[in-house]
C-alpha cells in the first residue's frame, strides 16, 4: 500500500500543523505575547483549519479533485470561494 497515493497525506499534514501551532502558542505562554510570536501561531491555526476543512471538501477526497474527470471542472473553486 502506498498510503500518500492511496490515501493522500492530509492526516500528517494536519498533525503536523497542529504540532506547529501548540509549539508557537506554547512560545507565546513561555516567552510573552508579542506581536510576531502570537501572528505565528495564527499562521498555524490558519493553515490547520484550511487542512481540516479540505477533508470535508467532496472533492479533495477524489482523485478527481477539480471535476474535470465528470465535466465539472473548476469545482474545487466553486466550494471553496464562489
Amino acid at each position: 500500500v502506498d498510503l500518500p497515493g492511496d490515501v493522500g497525506t492530509a492526516p500528517w499534514r494536519v498533525e503536523q500543523l497542529a504540532k506547529a501551532m501548540a509549539e508557537a502558542l506554547a512560545k507565546v505562554k513561555r516567552q510573552g505575547a508579542t506581536e510576531e510570536r502570537v501572528n505565528e501561531a495564527l499562521l498555524y491555526a490558519g493553515l490547520l483549519s484550511h487542512f481540516v476543512g479540505d477533508l470535508a471538501q467532496p472533492y479533495h477526497n477524489t482523485s478527481d479533485h477539480d471535476g474535470w474527470q465528470t465535466e465539472q471542472g473548476g469545482i474545487h473553486a466553486y466550494f471553496e470561494s464562489d
